[in-house]
């Protein structure tokens, strides 16, 4: 009773979307965290719905052709994209976009996970994902301003470089081999 009072903590209270389902795919948890990433509330999706039905159908598709290439097997659009390389025990940690309720797409990093009894038996899968949204917006204002200050060494005929104390690599911009004349 106790373990599981403690698992319910976790489920209610953690800051990833988790999401658990059958074998097949149903949903049969969804905590409140999914709830705020995704727009829709458990009891929307539990018994009614698969994960695949909020990924882009599109990535879905590429993704299969991608698994199915590495993994030396057919396989087709939908919830088994998700699964099977949980089902082999193979790493399944990827980047993928969710389609919220309101049509909003989100990039999220989805971990997929089988779960199994004691006897090694799958008997259901659980994905937790986290909320890229804020590191992609964060990592397009540094690209932005990395555009920005080239540009403006390139218009000033300023030569960069840059220079990785730990790794001793030493990065030269364009105007730097012309300022050496090296190609």
């Amino acid at each position: 009773l106790e373990t599981l009072a403690f698992q319910r903590a976790i489920l209610a209270h953690a800051g990833h979307a988790i999401i658990a389902t059958t074998t097949s795919g149903e949903i049969q948890h969804f905590n409140p965290a999914a709830e705020r990433l995704l727009g829709y509330t458990a009891e929307e999706t539990i018994g009614k719905l698969t994960p695949a039905s909020f990924h882009d159908p599109e990535e879905v598709a590429a993704r299969a052709k991608e698994f199915g290439k590495e993994l030396g097997l057919e396989l087709e659009p939908g919830f088994e994209v998700l699964a099977i390389k949980a089902r082999r025990n193979l790493p399944n940690q990827n980047e993928w976009t969710y389609i919220r309720k309101d049509g909003m797409r989100i990039s999220v990093l989805l971990s997929v996970t089988a779960l199994r009894d004691l006897h090694g038996s799958i008997t259901g899968f659980l994905g937790m994902a986290l909320d890229l949204t804020d590191r992609k917006m964060a990592e397009a204002v540094v690209r932005e301003a990395e555009e920005r200050l080239e540009l403006a060494a390139e218009v000033a005929g300023v030569a960069v470089w840059e220079w990785d104390i730990r790794n001793g690599s030493l990065k030269w911009d364009r105007l730097m081999f012309a300022l050496y004349g090296l190609p």
